[in-house]
């Protein structure tokens, strides 16, 4: 399969190839989301996965 990576040696040189890759003029997730499904279904799509999220913490 090749050689084993080692994180001291190709970790530093990974994460400055991985940083370099964002775009700043990238669209957000909730925005593509807002584009693929409209703005109104998209906020109620949100609001309920972090409701869901914050309401199973607390059960907990």
């Amino acid at each position: 399969m090749g050689e084993p990576l080692h994180s001291s040696s190709r970790g530093p040189a990974l994460l400055e190839l991985h940083v370099r890759s964002f775009d700043p003029y990238a669209l957000t997730a909730t925005e593509r989301l807002y584009a693929k499904i409209g703005r109104d279904l998209g906020r109620k799509l949100v609001f309920a996965l972090v409701q869901g999220g914050v309401r199973g913490s607390r059960a907990a």
